[in-house]
Order: C-alpha cells, then structure tokens, then sequence
C-alpha cells in the first residue's frame, strides 16, 4: 500500500472512530484493535501510524542530539516494528489503557536497546 494510500486509510480510521466520545483514539486498547482488524484499511491504518511513530522519534533524536531512545538495526522493517508493538500491547493488557505511543516506544526500545555510547 503506498504512502498516500496510508495517509487516506488513516485520516478515515479516525474520522470514522472519532464519532463515538468513549473511543480515545490515542489509547493502546484503540491500536490494538485497529491492529487486529479484518480490513484492509484498518491494518494499514495500524502500519501507517507504527511507521510514522518510529520516523518521528528518529527525527526528535536527530534534531536534538540527545541520547538515543531506539537502536534498531539495519535490515529490520517496519513489519517488524509494528508486530513488536502490537506484541507489547497483546501481552501487557493491563497498560493498554495508555497511550499507544508510550507502549510503542517502550516496547521496540525494550526490543532494541542502545548500548552505552550510542
């Protein structure tokens, strides 16, 4: 699915989830069923916004110059990335009521550790 595609699957998702004023649209428990959906859209919805969290938080780091939060190696992909949260939000649902990019950036730098230095 190309990138224009996501974006369009995306915006779509959340329009058509944001109707219902229970639904937080942020939270792990929103993610993970948008994850695990039977649509098209709804997996790609999920792929798109692993991909833009990771993007984001290499950008942050970059810009900032701060210590590096994730260490990912060469050759894993964004699949890979995204099976690491949804594995995190499947396995810990006591915390899927957070934040679904704090489980994210916990889960794939738990995954992928910075050694010292880095």
């Amino acid at each position: 699915m190309s990138r224009a595609a996501q974006l369009i699957a995306f915006c779509l998702a959340v329009v058509s989830f944001s109707a219902s004023a229970e639904q937080d649209i942020t939270s792990g428990n929103f993610w993970l069923r948008m994850c695990e959906g039977k649509e098209t859209w709804e997996q790609g919805a999920c792929t798109f916004y692993a991909s833009g969290l990771h993007d984001g938080i290499l950008l942050q780091q970059s810009l900032s110059g701060t210590n590096k939060l994730l260490c990912i190696p060469p050759g894993v992909t964004k699949g890979q990335i995204k099976d690491i949260w949804v594995k995190a939000m499947k396995d810990n649902p006591a915390q899927r009521h957070e934040q679904g990019d704090l489980i994210f950036a916990a889960a794939v730098s738990a995954a992928y550790p910075c050694k010292k230095g880095k």
